[in-house]
C-alpha cells in the first residue's frame, strides 16, 4: 500500500444530509447535533487501528439513519479522484461510479460494519483501503449513560488502560470490573494516557474510550476518568508527535514543562474535543473527571529543572501554581455541569504548602468536592514527602472530602488500613475515599477490603 498517496485523502462520515464539509452530524428525528472538529476520518485506517492523521477508527449511527460517507483529499480537490467503489460492510450491493466521492447508506440492523472504499485516481492509480467501523445501534435501546454524583464515601480501583490497544483491553476492563464488584467495589478510576487516545496530532479515538466507560457503567459501577497529560521521566503520557516541538532543559528534563504554551494549547484542545464529542454524539459520560495538578502534572515533573538565574524560586512557584489553576479551569469549562463530580489531585514537595493549599482552595471554590493525594499510606506516615502532603490535606480537609490513591501493592490492604487509621487519629481528619489497585483484587485481601468498607461506613 502506497502510504504517500493514501495520506492525501480524508474519509469522512456524515449522518443526515448536510452541506457542511468534513463534519459528522446525526439525524435524531430532524434534530441534528452540532458538528465538531473531531469528526474527521482518515482513509488510511485498517483493522480497527488508528493510523496516521486519523481522528477515529469508528463512528456510530442508528438504524435507518441516512449515513453519508465522503472521500476527499486534504486540499479538497475532487479532480484528483476519478471514481470510488463503496462497500458498506453489511452485504448490500456495492456503490460505484465515476466521481462518486459520496457514498450514501442506511443500515437496517444493529451491528459493527467495516466500511471500505476503493479510490481510482485520474493518473490511473488505485487505492484500496478499509475506512472505518460503523457501530449501528437501535435508537430505542441506546447504550449511553449519563453522569451521576459519586457517593460521599467509597472504595475505588485504579485501572490503567490503553483504549486503542485492541479488543483485548476492553475485555480486560470488563474482567476487572467484574472482579471489583465481587468485593463490593463500585467505583472504577479509568486512567488513560493522552498519547494513547490522541496518537497523532489530528487523530483521537474517543469511541474506544467510550466503550470502556460504557462497559464500566453497564455493570452498575461508576467511572472516574483521568487522562495523564504528563509524567515523570520513567512514564511518557504525552503524545510523541508533541515532543519534537518541545524545548527541554539541557537533557535533564524530557517532559513538557507545565507552562509550555504549545503543550498547554495542545492538551486543552484535546480536553475540549473529548468533552464536545461526548456531548455531540450522546456518548456515555464519566461520573467524575479527575484533574492532576500535582504529581504527574506539577512539581514531580520538574525533577532536574533549574529555574533561570533571573527567576527567583518564588517566581517559579507562582508560575507553576498559576498554570495549575488554569489546568483546573480548562477542565471545568470543557465539561461543565454535564459531569456530576470533579476530583483534583494535588501533592506537595514543600513542608509549608502555601501555594498548594491555594490551588486546592481554588478548586474547592469552583465547586470541586474531592481533593486527592496519591501518596501511599506508608509514605504519608514515614517520609518527608508524606508529611508535606499530610500538612496539605489537613489544611483542606475542613472544606472538602479527602481521597487517598494507595497503589502500594507491596503491602496488604489490611496493613495499609491499619496505617490509615493511625493517620486519621493522629491528624484529626478522615479519608472519604480510598482508591486501590487492581492487584489488590485477590482472595488474600478479602478480609482487608471488607474491613476497609466497615472503616468507611459502607
Amino acid at each position: 500500500m502506497n502510504h504517500k498517496n493514501i495520506s492525501k485523502f480524508l474519509f469522512v462520515c456524515f449522518i443526515s444530509l448536510t452541506s457542511t464539509l468534513l463534519y459528522c452530524t446525526k439525524d435524531n428525528n430532524n434534530a441534528s447535533t452540532s458538528p465538531t472538529s473531531s469528526d474527521y476520518f482518515q482513509i488510511a485506517v485498517s483493522s480497527g487501528t488508528t493510523t496516521q492523521d486519523s481522528t477515529s477508527v469508528r463512528d456510530t449511527a442508528y438504524i435507518n439513519d441516512n449515513v453519508i460517507f465522503r472521500v476527499l483529499d486534504k486540499n479538497n480537490k475532487k479532480d484528483s479522484v476519478y471514481s470510488c467503489r463503496w462497500d458498506f460492510g453489511d452485504g448490500t450491493p456495492i456503490q460505484s461510479g465515476v466521481g462518486l466521492t459520496n457514498g450514501t447508506h442506511r443500515y437496517i440492523t444493529t451491528g459493527i460494519y467495516l466500511v471500505k472504499v476503493s479510490v481510482q485516481m485520474l493518473n490511473g492509480g488505485v487505492i484500496n483501503t478499509s475506512g472505518l467501523y460503523m457501530v449501528v445501534l437501535n435508537r430505542s435501546n441506546p447504550t449511553n449513560y449519563p453522569s451521576t454524583k459519586l457517593p460521599d464515601k467509597f472504595i475505588g480501583v485504579y485501572l490503567g488502560v490503553d483504549p486503542i490497544a485492541g479488543p483485548g483491553q476492553l475485555n480486560y476492563v470488563k474482567r476487572m470490573v467484574d472482579s471489583a464488584t465481587i468485593y463490593g467495589i463500585k467505583v472504577i478510576c479509568l486512567v488513560v494516557n493522552w498519547s494513547h487516545v490522541q496518537p497523532t496530532k489530528s487523530g483521537c479515538d474517543f469511541i474506544s474510550l467510550n466503550d470502556m466507560v460504557t462497559a464500566i457503567k453497564s455493570k452498575g459501577c461508576q467511572c472516574i476518568l483521568r487522562t495523564l497529560a504528563n509524567a515523570e521521566n520513567f512514564f511518557q503520557a504525552w503524545p510523541t508527535w508533541l515532543i519534537p516541538v518541545e524545548t527541554y532543559n539541557s537533557g535533564t528534563i524530557i517532559n513538557p514543562l507545565p507552562w509550555d504554551s504549545i503543550y498547554r494549547t495542545s492538551f486543552y484542545s484535546f480536553v475540549n474535543k473529548l468533552a464536545d464529542t461526548t456531548r455531540s454524539r450522546n456518548l456515555s459520560y464519566p461520573d467524575a473527571i479527575q484533574i492532576s495538578v500535582g504529581g504527574s502534572f506539577g512539581e514531580q515533573v520538574l525533577a532536574g529543572y533549574t529555574p533561570p538565574p533571573t527567576e527567583s524560586y518564588a517566581t517559579f512557584l507562582n508560575k507553576l501554581f498559576t498554570v495549575e489553576e488554569e489546568h483546573i479551569t480548562k477542565h471545568l469549562n470543557a465539561w461543565g455541569t454535564t459531569i456530576s463530580d470533579y476530583i483534583v489531585m494535588v501533592n506537595s514537595l514543600d513542608p509549608t504548602p502555601t501555594g498548594d493549599v491555594q490551588v486546592g482552595n481554588f478548586a474547592i471554590s469552583n465547586g470541586v468536592r474531592f481533593i486527592q493525594s496519591n501518596a501511599n499510606a506508608y509514605d504519608l506516615q514515614n517520609t518527608a514527602f508524606g508529611q508535606n502532603n499530610i500538612n496539605l490535606l489537613k489544611s483542606l480537609s475542613g472544606t472538602c472530602k479527602i481521597i487517598l490513591e494507595d497503589t502500594d501493592k507491596s503491602r496488604s490492604v489490611q496493613s495499609r488500613l491499619d496505617i490509615l487509621d493511625q493517620l486519621e487519629k493522629a491528624n484529626g481528619f478522615i479519608f472519604s475515599g480510598i482508591i486501590l489497585i487492581v492487584d489488590d483484587l485477590k482472595s488474600t485481601n478479602a478480609i482487608g477490603i471488607a474491613n476497609l468498607r466497615t472503616h468507611l461506613g459502607l
